[in-house]
């Protein structure tokens, strides 16, 4: 890496995404069209689902797949409190009610127990975070929602490539959403996509995003406008970058599931640190590196001194109810996710980092602990 600071993220773009976006720019049709339409179809067999629907970014895809539902005022959608607040927010746009609960103290992702008890007559679906790129215990989660006729949407924002089971993150849900920021495993700068199997669902949201319309049948220049819709779409520019990045995301999995173990080998020894547990059966992406400190450690502190050695670490994520916008939603006690707000650590992963460079950041680590606490 050219810069001295070793940052959190950096994109890797492969080369052919130079000429794909030329190619767009010089056919003069920078709008959703043609490659979009191929992105779409190569995420979703990717995946393993009938239907993707690119959109502008993963917030609007969680949005889009809300409204789709058909939601009411009073319809309560029940989301984990471990999350970006886009998740949130996603449910607030649409009009329903949020509901949130807490976290699994191992996985991070959402709490069965803690589900269930939130689950009321009013409720209509769960989003499932599969946080960090690793999923969520979908086998309970559907089972739970089966037991009271809910709809399932997978927030998989951070999961495409991460497996369950066998089968890809997004094959669980009734909408699965995942995002394509700079951040995550593969990107096209801004962007998002929904998959599903459901092809009454796959056609509403595409009205949805389109501002609400569908071609005239007799007209080859009118469009109907049958609801009232959105501008939700990705164009052609981002979906070319994404057809590139698609064709590397094995790859690109694997050499950070690599980065991953080299970090666990390094920091194991340390008791004022833990991991994300990865149960059996489960293949997380590593979208983030993220390690949980011990409660006597100032978290904040860490990330300051680490910065000091020009590495670049963050936090997990965030606790909804830590944050102003919903602390008046905190229906039952969160406990476990607040304490992961405070005491988790992002550290740097991505496909430019080297042995030298994850050694350094391990080094660091353990230093300033073994230094301060």
């Amino acid at each position: 890496m050219k810069n001295k600071m070793i940052r959190l993220s950096y994109p890797k773009i492969d080369k052919k995404a130079y000429k794909a976006t030329r190619n767009v720019i010089k056919s003069g049709y920078l709008t959703q069209g043609k490659v979009t339409k191929d992105f779409e179809s190569a995420v979703a067999e990717y995946v393993g689902t009938k239907h993707g629907i690119a959109t502008s970014s993963c917030t609007t895809a969680l949005h889009l797949s809300l409204v789709a539902l058909n939601l009411k005022k009073d319809d309560e959608i029940i989301v984990p409190d471990f999350t970006f607040p886009a998740t949130a927010n996603a449910v607030i746009q649409s009009g329903a009610t949020l509901r949130i609960v807490d976290v699994f103290q191992d996985t991070f992702n959402i709490n069965l127990e803690k589900l269930v008890q939130a689950i009321t007559p009013k409720t209509k679906a769960i989003i499932v975070v599969h946080v960090f790129g690793l999923c969520a215990d979908m086998n309970g989660v559907i089972a739970i929602a089966k037991q009271h006729n809910l709809k399932i949407i997978e927030d998989a924002a951070c999961a495409l490539g991460s497996e369950y089971f066998g089968l890809k993150a997004g094959n669980f849900g009734d909408l699965n959403c995942f995002s394509f920021h700079p951040r995550k495993v593969i990107t096209t700068g801004e962007g998002g996509m929904i998959v599903t199997n459901d092809t009454e669902l796959n056609d509403h949201i595409r009205v949805l995003a389109s501002h609400g319309s569908i071609k005239n049948q007799e007209s080859t220049f009118k469009n109907n406008f049958i609801e009232f819709g959105y501008n939700y779409r990705l164009s052609d520019l981002n979906s070319a970058v994404g057809l590139v990045e698609l064709n590397r995301i094995e790859k690109i999995v694997n050499k950070r599931r690599k980065i991953a173990k080299r970090y666990k080998n390094n920091l194991n020894s340390s008791e004022l640190i833990s991991f994300q547990s990865e149960p059996s059966g489960y293949k997380s992406n590593y979208q983030s590196l993220v390690v949980k400190l011990a409660s006597q450690i100032n978290r904040n502190e860490v990330i300051a001194k680490m910065a000091e050695s020009g590495i670049q670490t963050t936090l997990g994520t965030y606790s909804l109810v830590s944050e102003p916008a919903f602390k008046n939603l905190e229906k039952e006690p969160i406990v476990i996710s607040r304490n992961l707000r405070n005491s988790t650590l992002s550290l740097p992963i991505h496909e430019r980092l080297s042995d030298y460079h994850i050694d350094f950041v391990s080094e660091v680590l353990l230093n300033i602990l073994k230094k301060n606490w």
